[in-house]
């Protein structure tokens, strides 16, 4: 399931997958690569990410950001 909200200033994507999960240190540190590069990334433009798994049920990455512009 992927789902993308834009609105003017707000962006939410939600992304969930049935698959094998991760291990409940992979969630944590040290982390692996590619989860570690979308904290930073989500870090740099001042979003909040929310990541869980469990194993054989899956991950859900929830990303949101609000622009800190006011118009």
């Amino acid at each position: 399931m992927f789902i993308l909200e834009c609105q003017p200033g707000q962006l939410n994507l939600y992304i969930k997958d049935d698959g094998l999960g991760l291990t409940p240190m992979s969630t944590q540190f040290p982390q692996p690569h590619g989860i570690g590069i979308m904290r930073e990334r989500a870090y740099s433009i001042g979003a909040s990410l929310k990541i869980e798994s469990q194993l054989n049920q899956g991950t859900t990455v929830e990303l949101a950001w609000k622009s800190a512009r006011e118009d």
